[in-house]
């Protein structure tokens, strides 16, 4: 007779050499705690008393453990013992260093299925993490189009780090308390060096820094919306180099600036700024020339 779920054998009344049976059921119990791989369709050469794997279920085995296929494979004394795996069986794989669960359902290769520990996450109301969290390609996603919400507490401040343009990939930043951006890739303005007497500035040049440098006079033509569809908030920003005067001015939208100045750069290292305030409206200030 067997017990129904871990097939331990029992001991019978009367039965002589009870203590075999009472060894067999300790060793089938010790096998059911620890898989060194799961991934082997053929014994290793070498294994030590003790040794436990779980041979794969998506190759033909071989050796001593042919026709075992999708058993638990437990070595004590030379000898290797096949039990059956069941579904909820939870075992630690040394291999990968994961804790998983036997699930016959899942597509053979892929019946140990790694355990999350994080479905009632919610129970801990102060969770913190003891490490980067790697997403790994993955998203947050949220329930019932519920915003995402990360608030920094008290002179706390979010910042997005790395190579990521956030100026792309982190929208409405003005929602953000605190917010604080360290881009690496923007650490410093970068620099479109432009040597010709015109120019036309293209989307990428938001934020650079664009040089002018020409001994004769140069003109920079900002493009309309419609061409160009800069994102609201935009600042170009122009330097003259050179002695070739640079004038600054644009398409079929609006460049406003002060009355009381031109859109001309004034002089050799001049620098103005255009900030784009609308869809079809900028803004020109900077070392310009008086009208």
């Amino acid at each position: 007779m067997t017990t129904p779920l871990l097939n331990l054998p029992e001991i019978a009344e009367n039965q002589s050499g009870k203590y075999i049976t009472h060894n067999q059921a300790l060793h089938q119990l010790e096998a059911g705690f620890r898989l060194l791989d799961i991934t082997l369709s053929t014994p290793p050469g070498s294994p030590a008393s003790g040794n436990t794997y779980y041979v794969y279920d998506d190759a033909v085995a071989t050796g001593d453990w042919a026709g075992f296929e999708g058993s638990v494979a437990h070595y004590i004394s030379g000898v290797w013992y096949f039990y059956a795996a069941f579904d909820g069986l939870t075992m630690w794989v040394v291999s990968d260093s994961t804790q998983r669960v036997f699930d016959s359902t899942q597509a053979a290769g892929s019946k140990w299925v790694v355990l999350s520990y994080f479905t009632n996450i919610i129970d801990d109301t102060t969770p913190q993490l003891g490490s980067d969290l790697d997403m790994n390609g993955q998203s947050i996603v949220t329930l019932s189009n519920a915003d995402v919400s990360i608030v920094p507490d008290g002179t706390g401040a979010i910042s997005v780090s790395g190579t990521t343009d956030y100026e792309t990939n982190v929208t409405d930043d003005d929602d953000i308390p605190n917010k604080k951006y360290v881009d690496d890739s923007k650490s410093v303005t970068p620099i479109n060096t432009q040597t010709g007497t015109t120019y036309g500035p293209v989307l990428a040049d938001a934020g650079y820094m664009i040089t002018l440098n020409n001994v004769s006079a140069i003109t920079v033509t900002i493009p309309a919306n419609g061409s160009v569809a800069y994102p609201v908030g935009t600042v170009l920003s122009f330097m003259q180099l050179g002695a070739g005067q640079v004038t600054i001015t644009i398409t079929t939208d609006a460049l406003n600036y002060s009355s009381v100045l031109t859109n001309n750069l004034y002089g050799q290292y001049a620098v103005a700024s255009a900030h784009k305030v609308t869809s079809t409206g900028w803004i020109l200030f900077g070392n310009l020339e008086l009208a």
